[in-house]
């Protein structure tokens, strides 16, 4: 289903933007936001598996982490409010350097 259509590309309902053969539009913001990744494991806390975690969330930079749902990974992640927000307290600090 279509939302809107422009120069032939259309708005899928979950906002997806394709053309008229249903392929994927990325956008070179839209690909150099997807291969942006900073190493989580610089914040206290975070081994490679919490990384692994946290990228499989859609969790890859700093600034993701720094600005993310604490109350929403505590629910999907079984780890403390405590602890994520530590981890979100570090990234905030670190995402400026």
């Amino acid at each position: 289903m279509n939302n809107g259509i422009a120069g032939g590309r259309y708005i899928t309902a979950a906002g997806i933007t394709v053309d008229a053969n249903g392929v994927q539009i990325k956008t070179a913001v839209d690909l150099q936001e997807s291969l942006q990744f900073d190493d989580l494991t610089v914040i206290r806390g975070i081994k490679e598996n919490r990384q692994n975690e946290l990228t499989a969330l859609g969790i890859r930079t700093l600034e993701q982490l720094a600005d993310a749902d604490v109350d929403y990974l505590v629910r999907v992640m079984s780890v403390s409010k405590r602890t994520i927000s530590g981890w979100a307290k570090q990234a905030a600090g670190l995402r400026g350097e």
